[in-house]
């Protein structure tokens, strides 16, 4: 009998190509999403879609009770508008997170909970471990790490079966690029694709883990299918600075120029995942960065 896998966030970029990924695994596939970051047009024909949105527990109880594992996405993403807006972030990513967790809780459902690396630290020199110092500093990472908190709250109590993932630069296909939470890679694609400007603030030094999408699905598909609970790190335990990023994807597409953006405050300089841990249960040998860039380019 196949498997059954609820994506809620399943409209998202990481959403839709798990699913995919999930499918192509031979699981049966539900998506929940309200559609406030996702795409309706990201989900497949042959999934079960639900137009729901996670505050609201009685809906979410009777969709959640009719799958194995749940895989819990859906955020409020974007770091300024949760600076601009804290009460909606809070409310979704908190709340909705809440919700999603008792049911979970209440019908002895796996939970998959994406967490973020922006919960660590922006002053780091060094690679994080999962049980790194955690410092939470906008909206959007004090809502993930009270999500993780709640999590770890039913698991000291053995109520839930739970793994937190906390998921470093994702990048790979079908990422926006003109979203408010456009994220470096696909801006810099689309850029120099027009032969403009990649602008580097801070000069480009800023130093970042990127893990292309399929590595990711393929970390979720792992941790769902062991009898493992707990946090893991997500990442390909590599670093590449931005300005080198830029230089990169400058080279093949063969057009674009590299610009000094501005001074950004708050802006970690070094931030890579210790992946250890999660390569001791099969994950590992992760697509390197020019490989993935060329997949998507």
């Amino acid at each position: 009998m196949k498997k059954k896998a609820l994506i809620i966030g399943g409209a998202g970029f990481i959403g839709h190509h798990l699913a995919n990924y999930l499918a192509y695994k031979n699981y049966k596939i539900g998506i929940l999403d309200n559609l406030s970051n996702g795409d309706k047009n990201n989900i497949s024909k042959k999934n079960t879609f639900y137009f729901e949105d996670i505050v609201h527990g009685k809906s979410l109880n009777k969709i959640i009770q009719k799958y194995d594992s749940i895989f819990h996405l859906a955020a409020k993403i974007e770091v300024q508008s949760s600076m601009n807006n804290p009460t909606k972030t809070f409310e979704n990513n908190i709340l909705g997170t809440s919700r999603v967790v008792e049911s979970c809780v209440k019908f002895k459902k796996k939970l998959l909970f994406a967490s973020s690396c922006a919960i660590y630290p922006l002053d780091s020199k060094n690679k994080f471990k999962e049980e790194s110092k955690t410092v939470p500093n906008s909206p959007y990472s004090i809502s993930k790490k009270i999500g993780e908190d709640m999590i770890n709250f039913y698991l000291e109590r053995k109520k839930i079966n739970a793994i937190i993932l906390r998921c470093f630069n994702a990048y790979g296909l079908r990422q926006k690029s003109n979203s408010q939470y456009a994220a470096v890679v696909p801006k810099f694609i689309s850029n120099a694709k027009k032969n403009g400007y990649l602008k580097l603030n801070n000069g480009g030094n800023q130093s970042r883990d990127f893990v292309y999408i399929e590595d990711i699905c393929k970390a979720y598909y792992i941790l769902n299918k062991l009898k493992k609970v707990g946090t893991f790190n997500i990442g390909s335990g590599v670093t590449t600075k931005i300005k080198d990023l830029a230089k990169i994807i400058i080279e093949i597409i063969g057009k674009g120029k590299s610009m000094k953006g501005k001074k950004n405050k708050g802006d970690a300089n070094y931030s890579c995942a210790d992946i250890k841990k999660i390569k001791k249960i099969g994950f590992g040998n992760t697509i390197k960065i020019k490989e993935g860039l060329k997949k998507i380019i």
